[in-house]
Parts: structure tokens; C-alpha cells; sequence
């Protein structure tokens, strides 16, 4: 019974890929250049070396606690890690979001405007360079 079951999950999901690739095709996307999303105005933006210190605060914290764990070729971004804990900061309330202030080194209201600032900040630097 449950081989039949899969068996008719399979051929259901195929054959809707076959109806699917028999649709029309979606119009194209527009190829002029991108409007730049405005920047978050909910948030109150600090100052950069602010950002900066907590960032490299985190960031050494990150590494000593990996390397205290001695792998081998431990491999890691603090960075891409204090975006991920930034995001989930924003969504959480309370004694949580009061860990994550703790843990970040800055508050959560400003982390959107920060990191939004920071991002624009590396992406102009990477067109700049290539």
C-alpha cells in the first residue's frame, strides 16, 4: 500500500511537470536597469564604526569559540553569521530579542538601517573593484 502510494505521488508529480512545461511561457522580465530599493525607514540608523566594533566584536567572539572546538579546517563568515542572527532579531520580542542585542552588541531597531548600509556600502565597493 505504501508503494502504491509513493508510485501515484511520483506519477502525480510528473505529470504535473509535463502539464506545467506545456504552458505558456511567462512573459519576459523587463531589461532595463533596476530601481535601487529605497532604503528601511522603521529604523533609526547608527553610526557606522558602531556597527563596525560590534561586528568585529562578534566576530572575534565567533572565531574563539570555533577554534576552541578544534577542527581541523573549520571554515566560517562572521559576518554572513551576524547577518542571520540580525534578521532573527528583528523578528523576535522580549527577553529574546534582549539575547540577541546582548550577544550582536547593538540594538535590534538599529540593525535593519545598519546592515542595509553596510550591504550597499560592499556591493558599491565590489562594482568599484571589477
Amino acid at each position: 500500500m505504501k508503494k502504491r502510494l509513493i508510485a501515484l505521488v511520483l506519477i502525480a508529480a510528473l505529470l504535473a511537470g509535463l502539464f506545467a512545461a506545456c504552458a505558456e511561457p511567462p512573459e519576459p522580465l523587463a531589461t532595463g536597469p533596476m530601481e535601487e530599493p529605497p532604503p528601511p525607514d522603521i529604523v533609526t540608523l547608527g553610526k557606522a564604526e558602531d556597527t563596525n566594533a560590534a561586528i568585529l566584536n562578534f566576530s572575534h567572539a565567533l572565531f574563539r569559540e570555533v577554534l576552541a572546538m578544534e577542527e581541523e579546517n573549520p571554515v566560517i563568515s562572521p559576518l554572513s553569521a551576524y547577518y542571520v542572527l540580525a534578521m532573527a532579531a528583528l523578528g523576535a520580542e522580549g527577553e529574546t530579542r534582549a539575547e540577541f542585542e546582548a550577544v550582536l552588541g547593538r540594538p535590534a531597531a538599529a540593525l535593519a538601517g545598519e546592515l542595509y548600509a553596510l550591504t550597499q556600502s560592499l556591493t558599491d565597493t565590489a562594482a568599484v573593484r571589477s
